[in-house]
């Protein structure tokens, strides 16, 4: 789809858009959590780096919940050496932004990245700005998710001109559509309902069960996984920053 958007109709890209945002999420928070599961293994605890960022009512909260170790650590070596919030509203915003630009510069010396972390930086700056105003929590919750799904086009493109054409409404004639298996959508739901459980304390609800129905859901789960990975070997998208 980024390699040609403009063959596909604005359905098609918008699905894409949205689609990479979870297939990101899915890759790495899945390798996080291998990394998280084999230091366990051998006594090591490390920190979760993920928690649930697709429902996030802001930009500051997505962060929050976001490759929190990556945020962390801008926060510890970055922002609070450049002063943090303990200074003038003028240069709070000026290091907000370099925090982001930095770590947009961190994933790769490329323009597109550099305007990802603006976007995020640039609405984390406004929020704080209005942030006297209420305004509906779904709201806050579904402008919060476009926006990251819109910024995550800059990160995903090759560069600005494929960027543009992604979120360009201009249509072609006999545009393509978009064609997904049925067990992409099968697999897109069991994602959603797993998150929304795991919001609810699964993890600790699951270890409160009996031992035999517990690893009866686990090899259920595994079966699913592995009847519908395939062959195709993918790589981690994050394995290339």
């Amino acid at each position: 789809m980024f390699n040609a958007p403009l063959e596909y109709n604005a359905v098609a890209r918008w699905s894409a858009i949205f689609g990479f945002g979870w297939q990101i999420y899915a890759d790495f928070y899945g390798y996080s959590l291998l990394a998280i599961g084999a230091a366990r293994c051998m006594g090591i605890e490390l920190m979760d780096n993920f928690r649930l960022p697709y429902f996030a009512t802001s930009i500051q909260d997505f962060w929050r919940r976001w490759h929190i170790s990556l945020s962390t650590w801008f926060k510890d070596y970055v922002f609070i050496p450049l002063g943090g919030s303990k200074v003038n509203r003028l240069m709070w915003f000026r290091n907000i932004m370099i925090v982001f630009i930095l770590s947009g510069f961190w994933h790769g010396a490329n323009y597109t990245f550099l305007i990802w972390g603006a976007i995020h930086g640039g609405v984390y700056v406004l929020e704080q700005q209005f942030s006297a105003m209420k305004v509906p929590r779904v709201f806050a919750w579904i402008s919060t998710y476009f926006v990251v799904s819109v910024a995550w086009v800059f990160f995903r493109a090759s560069d600005i001109t494929n960027a543009s054409e992604m979120l360009n409404y201009t249509q072609v004639t006999n545009p393509k559509t978009l064609e997904l298996p049925l067990y992409i959508f099968v697999s897109f739901g069991l994602f959603l309902v797993l998150e929304y459980f795991f919001k609810k304390g699964i993890q600790k609800r699951m270890s409160e069960l009996n031992f035999y129905i517990r690893w009866t859901i686990y090899c259920a789960l595994i079966v699913f996984i592995l009847f519908y990975s395939g062959t195709t070997q993918q790589p981690f998208i994050y394995f290339q920053f």
